[in-house]
């Protein structure tokens, strides 16, 4: 692959082995265009004989490929419109003009489309398609669409939509380069998925106590106790600053709200590491948001401020996020949840040796996730630049 600069009609990025100029041609006159037939939700389900996709499925469940559909259906073959592989999908309706702006390419045959779906069938790569159709013709798109509560999307409106196209061989190399790059993607996502799932049902079963550490010599570590978390932690609140009197410029030290980072600022009130739960219903009152900050920070009042006493505080970040808030907040038009009621709220503690074990386990689970972020969030970026690049 090598970066090229000399001609208008070629992109930036491009396989070596390829010199041709790309051609100007309209969708039009590369695809024929078909409709899908009325496919009801309730006509639909997993286990259905004949595999099917929905236009409203395709906002949330698909990208560029579809392999597989989430979807089936059991009535007969001559009531649906029955795809072919290559074909391309894009919605006929949406409630946004940039939403409706989304295509698929589907990779399996005899697979049932449903009504609202405009279907694009063409010899061009249909892969290649897609993921041109989504980057480099979005904004077109989007501008065809009409209406204004529901917008629509027709065939007559999309045939006219300018292209400009390599050769199929070229279509077909960068199809597949970019399908290998999502194929890892969708590993690292599934991945992350199930580092969490474990995550999530060892720290069910550690604080449940389903599942003991032990001491070094193999015996038990003494029984958990109840404690409230104003006895076991020390609470800041009085040092809590509202956005207006802090200096809002770009600076070295994170300023915290209720559901996290909301600027950066100069200077800071916090040192050291605190436990962030939020005050009030910024955030959904049965999802509490959380945060173990380590370092210099502000925060506003919207956010408890709390260190262990003689306990760890890891260990308590955790905890606290197998906790019920909401039989403990107040108020109606918006949810909080007062200091006091935070005091008083109940946690079982190990002693604290049995707490940094827990912490440390628990921490490392979460390090192994964070280090899969990581490369699912460079791999991302390496797709996105990609994109810029390869289409014209």
């Amino acid at each position: 692959m090598e970066i090229r600069m000399d001609k208008m009609n070629t992109p930036k990025l491009r396989f070596k082995e390829f010199a041709d100029e790309w051609q100007e041609k309209t969708l039009g006159d590369i695809a024929d265009f078909y409709k899908g037939a009325g496919l009801a939700k309730e006509e639909t389900c997993p286990d259905g004989q004949i595999r099917c996709v929905r236009y409203g499925e395709l906002y949330t469940n698909y990208n560029e490929i579809i392999t597989t559909t989430i979807s089936g259906t059991n009535l007969p073959k001559n009531k649906l419109f029955l795809g072919q592989v290559n074909d391309i999908l894009i919605p006929s309706s949406g409630e946004t003009s940039i939403d409706i702006a989304k295509a698929s390419c589907v990779q399996a045959s005899d697979i049932a489309f449903g009504g609202d779906l405009n279907v694009i069938r063409t010899k061009s790569d249909g892969v290649f398609l897609s993921y041109y159709l989504n980057n480099s013709r979005k904004k077109q798109i989007a501008r065809l669409a009409q209406g204004n509560s529901v917008v629509h999307l027709y065939s007559s409106q999309l045939k006219g939509l300018g292209l400009i196209l390599p050769s199929t061989q070229e279509q077909t190399k960068i199809a597949k380069f970019l399908s290998a790059v999502g194929e890892k993607i969708d590993l690292l996502e599934q991945k992350k998925k199930g580092f969490e799932k474990y995550k999530k049902g060892v720290m069910q079963a550690i604080f449940s106590q389903k599942i003991r550490f032990r001491k070094p010599d193999g015996s038990n570590y003494p029984d958990w106790e109840e404690k409230r978390l104003g006895e076991v932690t020390n609470n800041f609140d009085n040092k809590r600053k509202p956005i207006s009197s802090v200096v809002r410029s770009i600076g070295d030290f994170p300023y915290y709200g209720a559901n996290g980072i909301v600027d950066h600022v100069d200077g800071y009130i916090f040192d050291g590491e605190h436990i962030l739960v939020a005050e009030d219903g910024v955030v959904d009152a049965t999802k509490y948001s959380i945060h173990l900050v380590r370092g210099k920070f502000w925060a506003n009042n919207h956010a408890h401020v709390l260190t262990g006493k003689n306990t760890n505080n890891s260990f308590l970040y955790y905890a606290l996020q197998n906790t019920k808030f909401a039989r403990y907040i107040t108020g109606s038009a918006q949810s909080k949840l007062n200091s006091q009621v935070l005091g008083k709220i109940q946690v079982s503690l190990p002693v604290k040796e049995e707490q940094e074990k827990i912490a440390d386990f628990l921490t490392s689970l979460d390090s192994k996730v964070d280090l899969i972020n990581k490369e699912l969030e460079q791999t991302k970026l390496f797709k996105k630049s990609l994109l810029q690049q390869m289409f014209v």
